[in-house]
């Protein structure tokens, strides 16, 4: 059998990622999908914590829902107390500790993993339970029409990950391979649940496939070793005892010489060589959340729809792969990395390590990858972005964006087409159309966000104003929440944000005021306000700059991604929020955008301190001083993002009051 390592997306290809000004990763709508609203009130909360095994992954789901949950509860001036208890894999243990909680009468449970879940199920029916590293609710309740609501005192979060995507990927690093073995805890339902699931998926694409089911803990490594003896790759699911028992697994194949395919991040760094996985940290964090609506708002966790992972990535095992003499393209992630000189050194160490291409995709990290770049002429720096990549001249330094601000246009015609419904049920007149928008900074990038958002809303809605407020963060979701109010207590109708988090769109879930989110849809939390949202997809970009590595071919300094390209998404529109009309609104001028006949910034749309706008000088070529230096406007319209990637619109039109300045 051949064995070969290749990436679809990102081969060869190490990231630092951070979220920040620019968007999102690739990855689902629903990210970012629940968290806590803003009027919660400050309480005092215990919560117990069951979790089934201490290994990564559910270690990692636990720290992820304790930290976010006693964030959201501290920003409203109240207090969380956690009682964190493991069963040792031990299902008893699960029930003697549930059992614990309800006598001491805690706020809520949280079962880490399928059979603390039924524990916590069979303990209690009064005190809400949140599950999570749970992979199907219905198998592991007892459910059999399960419709993603329990309609008891149960919700939660799932890791199941996308089952016809690991067996494309074990495709696609093995096509000559003809036997699989399926190794997996018969102890687990939901362990069963997936290999059920991934066999014919498997077997479809011309495997054979044999399972090889151990009991427990105790016999994983007899177990292994049959399945080792008579298969070309193995896959191994979602399991916690197999996560338990990574070391004992690894002892067997690797010797043997044969990969592993894993279901999460956990197994792979322990004895596997690839995985499509979640973020278990990112799912506690989810969970979280959902805790925070339950406590602090009263939500009813059995209307709460099980929650899915937030993002699934690639990852590869890079020891793993040179024991058994894997070769070809991997990819490696340095995550969370701040706008420091610890953007520096990330890049370094990973140019070290031999990559030939490296993103980074936080504003700030900018003057940090130049100078790595400058450092590996050889290594390849692509920066989401960024705005100084064609001043810099470096031939192995690329800038990238997205047209997001045709997003934002198309989600404002969906803010005007609601405002309009308003004002045709009589709930306020023309003149009192008033729109609040959260930003980060007074950036033209935030400018030219809510701009062309309050252009394509006055498409439609012509009475409509709008008042923005600055938080002077990217991500803060105290600050978010509390400028949302500032701005519905001021009368606005409606608002948007350019920020990542839920503050914004739960404070108008709170209020009853409708929301046009960005970089993903949060219907999950906010299903009665929750419009649409934009976001900006990088994956096309990513594919673009590791193609021209694979092909010699140089990278474009500036590389802008469109509709057309797939690199400008909008979410599905919350038909339930929306006002009637609105997809075929939206669609009728994003076909407009695509074909040229519409622009954004037509400046016979606007004004600025009541007079056309004939003529501007940008700050295109980005100094200290933001100093002019290019004109932008010409046949009709402000050029925005042709003279470089990031956007450089940065005029105050008429209608749009600034309450405040970030810089």
């Amino acid at each position: 059998m051949k064995k070969r390592l290749l990436a679809a997306l990102m081969a060869g290809a190490m990231a630092l990622t951070m979220t920040a000004c620019g968007g999102s990763s690739s990855g689902s709508d629903d990210s970012n999908a629940a968290s806590g609203s803003d009027s919660g009130s400050a309480g005092s909360y215990k919560v117990g914590i069951v979790q089934l095994v201490q290994h990564e992954a559910l270690d990692a789901a636990t720290q992820g829902f304790q930290d976010k949950l006693k964030e959201l509860v501290e920003a409203d001036g109240g207090s969380v107390e956690f009682d964190p208890q493991n069963a040792s894999g031990e299902s008893a243990n699960c029930t003697t500790i549930v059992n614990g909680f309800v006598s001491e009468g805690v706020d809520l449970i949280m079962a880490n993993a399928t059979a603390a879940l039924q524990a916590a199920q069979a303990g209690t029916s009064d005190i809400p339970i949140l599950g999570t590293s749970v992979t199907d609710y219905g198998t592991a309740l007892g459910v059999s029409d399960w419709t993603g609501k329990t309609g008891t005192n149960i919700s939660g979060t799932t890791d199941l990950a996308p089952l016809d995507g690991q067996a494309d990927m074990l495709k696609e690093l093995f096509p000559d391979a003809k036997n699989v073995g399926l190794l997996y805890c018969s102890a687990e339902p939901n362990s069963k649940y997936q290999i059920d699931t991934i066999k014919p998926l498997l077997e479809k694409l011309g495997y054979t496939c044999t399972e090889y089911a151990f009991t427990d803990s105790n016999d994983v490594a007899s177990v292994t070793q049959k399945a080792a003896a008579a298969s070309d790759v193995m896959y191994i699911p979602t399991d916690n005892t197999a996560a338990s028992c990574t070391e004992a697994i690894a002892n067997v194949v690797i010797p043997a010489k044969v990969p592993v395919i894993a279901g999460e991040q956990g197994i792979c760094n322990g004895c596997g060589v690839a995985t499509l996985s979640i973020d278990y940290y990112e799912l506690g964090q989810a969970t979280g959340e959902m805790a925070y609506e339950i406590l602090a708002n009263g939500a009813n966790p059995g209307d709460m729809e099980v929650q899915p992972a937030p993002n699934f990535t690639k990852m590869y095992n890079k020891t793993n792969c040179e024991k058994l003499g894997i070769t070809g393209a991997q990819k490696l992630y340095k995550t969370q990395i701040p706008e420091g000189q610890e953007a520096y050194d990330a890049a370094v160490d990973l140019a070290e390590q031999g990559c030939n291409i490296i993103f980074a995709d936080s504003f700030g990290h900018e003057p940090y990858i130049i100078e790595a770049a400058k450092k590996y002429p050889k290594v390849q720096f692509c920066h989401s972005t960024g705005t100084r990549a064609h001043t810099e001249g470096l031939a192995n330094y690329h800038n990238a964006f997205a047209s997001i601000y045709e997003g934002r246009y198309l989600a404002g015609i969906a803010a005007g087409m609601k405002l309009n419904e308003m004002i045709e049920k009589g709930e306020f007149k023309k003149g009192e159309a008033k729109m609040g928008y959260v930003g980060a900074f007074t950036y033209a990038e935030v400018i030219s966000g809510y701009t062309s958002f309050f252009l394509g809303a006055r498409s439609v809605c012509p009475s409509v104003t709008m008042e923005v407020t600055f938080t002077g963060s990217w991500y803060d979701e105290a600050a978010e929440k509390e400028a949302a109010n500032k701005l519905i207590k001021d009368g606005c109708k409606l608002i948007s944000q350019h920020a990542d988090s839920m503050g914004a769109p739960t404070a108008c879930e709170s209020a009853g005021v409708p929301n046009v989110s960005y970089n993903g849809s949060t219907i999950s939390a906010c299903p009665n306000t929750f419009i649409v949202s934009s976001r900006i997809n990088w994956e096309p970009y990513y594919e673009y700059a590791i193609k021209c590595v694979a092909e010699g071919k140089t990278i474009d300094a500036d590389w802008t991604g469109t509709l057309s390209t797939g690199s400008v998404e909008l979410t599905d529109v919350n038909t339930k929020a929306a006002a009637a009309g609105t997809q075929e609104a939206i669609d009728a001028a994003k076909k407009k955008l695509e074909d040229g006949s519409l622009h954004v910034f037509d400046t016979s749309t606007f004004t600025v301190n009541g007079k056309k706008l004939d003529s501007y000088k940008a700050d295109v070529d980005t100094d200290a001083k933001y100093t002019p230096d290019t004109e932008v406007v010409k046949d009709g319209y402000f050029a925005e993002s042709t003279a470089r990637s990031a956007p450089y619109f940065d005029v105050q039109i008429d209608g749009i009051k600034l309450l405040d300045k970030k810089q």
